[in-house]
Parts: C-alpha cells; structure tokens; sequence
C-alpha cells in the first residue's frame, strides 16, 4: 500500500495488564481509499524489532506491506 508519512511518533510504555514493555514507533499515513474523498488517514504501529529505514521523514511517499493479521511486515521509502 502507497501512503504518505504525515507525521512520527516513538512510544515507550509498561502494559499495566500484562506487565510487558512496548516500545515501537506510531507512523501517521494519508492514502488513497476508495470510500474517501481526497485522503483517509491512520495511524499503524511498528515494534521496535520491525526495520524502519533510518533516513525516514516526514513527507516520504511509503510502499507499507501488511501481513494478514495486519501488522507491518515492510516499509519502504519510494521518494528521498
């Protein structure tokens, strides 16, 4: 999926729950969908384990690639 990186965020909380640390990144998107007008926006979440290229910023054109539970499997970066 072809989205752009709106914004970054990096996240770093105890799981009151469970007790788990989770750390990670948010990256908010704009893309196409066929149900909006103009843009949709979200945000997906990205474990510290998954890659994110290090010369990520905001404004990139991304191609992200879901698994079918829909976590991020990939990122990368189609402009620079």
């Amino acid at each position: 999926m072809l989205a752009k990186l709106l914004g970054i965020k990096k996240i770093n909380f105890m799981n009151e729950n469970t007790g788990e640390q989770i750390s990670g990144t948010s990256l908010y998107i704009a893309f196409s969908d066929e149900n909006t007008i103009g843009a949709k926006c979200d945000k997906v979440f990205v474990r510290d384990e998954k890659l994110i290229p290090k010369n990520l910023k905001v404004n990139d054109t991304l191609n992200l690639g879901f698994n079918y539970k829909g976590k991020i499997e990939f990122i990368e970066i189609q402009n620079s």
